[in-house]
């Protein structure tokens, strides 16, 4: 068989579209966010901050929540103030399989022991979180203090102090172990958004606050709906506030210890949808033969794959995948893909359907025998997303090179296929 050359997935790429627009780590939700995620809806019992300074607040509130996805990082903006007398802003990331819908005892020594202070919150039904970051600040000068863990189903996992950083910075955290390197930094100038009590309150319009960029390989490269629910907690992480996002409703006082707390037993959802994902609702094969699994084996990341041999022709295999998105993005698209191949000296590329019904190569990788992730990310949504919300793709398989005619037969794999916007 003669060798087939096939266009380098590096030329491919030059042909990709400009740059993303970029977000700026700095404490400040830019207008790239796009709409927020989730609005305060009652006024703060940890006091109102009206100082105005960059550094230092003297109350603590949680008035709106921003996510987007940009350059492979979740990028999560949680407007309001800490104040800067040590109490905790905890945040809790739902995004694959499993989690602790109650938090256990025998999770990571982190923060002085602190998490497993939390043992016994009971998170709304549904909302099993799997990783947890927690940020403190105050002292002279002001710095911050972030700690990161896994919430594993059965405990234990991996948990440390990543380090610490600067107000309004660029987000370096330094001084720990942050081997994804994982930054934040906080503006804590606010003096808008809810008063001090516990009357119905709107913290809408806020922009300023803890800023996460957080690269997805930090949270295990989800594919599909990201959740958080925040809180401000209490110096010892013993002592919960009302200001939860999504928000506890008008009336409500400290939540307290949070062993004795169980958000099914409050108002409203104390969550919110950072992330939206969306399975692929139709699949043609367009090249090759289809072996095994369907749409249902690619909605999550379980090992469960739709799988598919090459035609024996063209050596080739490609898959178009499509979706109804349940509303048009105001900030990003973004594909997400887990998947494999049987065989090494293969490449996979991604062509993503633009709104005119066209398709445009988005994306191309050298395969790997072992699953791995890859994300395209659209902010021009307009661009890629049709007038009835509908996207598609088009995946392919295709040797680099093919010199051993005993390899012509090959499965490849999607494990999980989703898009995911906000």
């Amino acid at each position: 068989m003669n060798k087939r050359n096939v266009i380098s997935i590096f030329s491919l790429a030059a042909m990709s579209v400009a740059a993303q627009a970029q977000v700026i780590v700095n404490g400040t939700a830019e207008p790239e966010y796009g709409a927020p995620a989730s609005t305060q809806n009652v006024e703060t019992s940890f006091g109102d901050s009206n100082i105005g300074d960059l550094e230092y607040a003297t109350g603590s509130e949680l008035d709106v929540a921003y996510a987007t996805i940009r350059d492979g990082k979740l990028y999560v903006v949680l407007a309001g103030n800490l104040e800067s007398n040590f109490n905790k802003l905890e945040m809790f990331i739902d995004c694959k399989p499993g989690g602790q819908n109650v938090m256990r005892n025998d999770n990571p020594d982190v923060s002085f022991n602190g998490l497993n202070r939390l043992a016994g919150l009971t998170f709304d039904s549904g909302f099993e979180p799997d990783y947890w970051f927690s940020i403190t600040g105050g002292g002279l000068p002001y710095t911050l203090y972030a700690n990161f863990a896994e919430l594993l189903s059965f405990g234990g996992g991996q948990g440390y102090y990543m380090g610490s950083a600067g107000a309004v910075s660029d987000g370096s955290i330094t001084g720990g172990n942050n081997p994804f390197d994982v930054r934040a930094t906080i503006n804590n100038s606010n003096t808008g958004g809810v008063l001090g009590g516990t009357g119905a309150s709107s913290g809408a319009g806020v922009t300023t606050g803890l800023e996460y960029a957080i690269p997805l390989a930090a949270i295990g490269n989800p594919v599909g709906k990201i959740r958080i629910s925040a809180y401000v907690n209490g110096v010892g992480h013993d002592f919960l506030s009302n200001q939860v996002l999504g928000g506890c409703g008008a009336g409500q006082d400290h939540l307290g210890d949070p062993l004795n707390v169980n958000f099914n037993n409050v108002p409203g959802n104390q969550d919110f949808t950072a992330i939206e994902g969306t399975s692929a609702s139709s699949l043609t094969v367009l090249s090759g033969e289809e072996f095994s699994g369907d749409l249902s084996s690619m909605m999550v990341k379980d090992g469960a794959s739709f799988e598919m041999f090459n035609d024996a022709t063209t050596l080739n295999a490609s898959v178009q995948l499509d979706a109804n998105l349940p509303g048009m993005p105001t900030s990003q698209v973004t594909l997400a893909l887990e998947h494999s191949a049987a065989r090494p000296g293969l490449q996979i590329q991604v062509q993503m359907r633009r709104s005119n019904g066209s398709y445009q190569f988005a994306a191309g990788a050298t395969e790997q025998t072992g699953l791995s992730t890859l994300y395209v990310t659209k902010t021009t949504v307009a661009d890629w997303v049709g007038s009835s919300n509908e996207v598609g793709a088009i995946v392919s398989w295709s040797p680099i090179n093919d010199e051993d005619p005993a390899q012509d037969g090959w499965l490849h794999s999607i494990d999980a296929l989703s898009w995911m916007t906000n």
